[in-house]
């Protein structure tokens, strides 16, 4: 029952610490002629590559901020790996092979609904938005405590 809660518990944290893209949002003030041309414009890419992207300290804030929390469940880690924004969760305790195989199903079935197909999909358009990379993608991965990958999932 411990485990099952734990599994749960990760899952929620994932989703909600998942969200590192931002929303623009529109306010209803009327913008000038320069203002609308240079929205209608393409963004200027700001990052050469994702690991710069990923090294801004607007970006930094945000992860350490989504990320505070008890790690007594699960640990994150967020990285560049070539045009890859990377979140890893190491769980804390260990899964033995039996129940891995129900943790991956579960863990699959979360990262395949639609809030988590929303979330991560925000963050690959903020890195389409601002990293000059042709491709970016977002990878979730979950480990067990010895570091044996139990799912990931690519989200392009």
């Amino acid at each position: 029952m411990k485990k099952l809660i734990c599994l749960l518990l990760a899952l929620l944290f994932c989703v909600s610490l998942a969200a590192c893209g931002e929303k623009s949002s529109e306010n209803g003030a009327t913008k000038d002629s320069a203002d609308s041309a240079a929205a209608t414009a393409a963004p200027v890419k700001q990052f050469a590559t994702v690991e710069d992207y990923l090294n801004n300290p607007q970006v930094q804030e945000r992860i350490k901020e989504q990320s505070e929390g008890d790690e007594s469940v699960v640990k994150m880690a967020v990285y560049a790996q070539d045009d890859t924004l990377v979140y890893e969760y190491t769980y804390v305790d260990h899964f033995a092979d039996d129940q891995v195989a129900a943790m991956k199903e579960r863990i699959d079935s979360a990262l395949s609904d639609s809030t988590s197909t929303e979330v991560y999909g925000d963050v690959v358009e903020e890195l389409r938005q601002y990293v000059n990379t042709e491709n970016p993608k977002v990878k979730v991965s979950y480990l067990n405590d010895d570091g044996s990958l139990i799912t990931e999932k690519v989200f392009e």
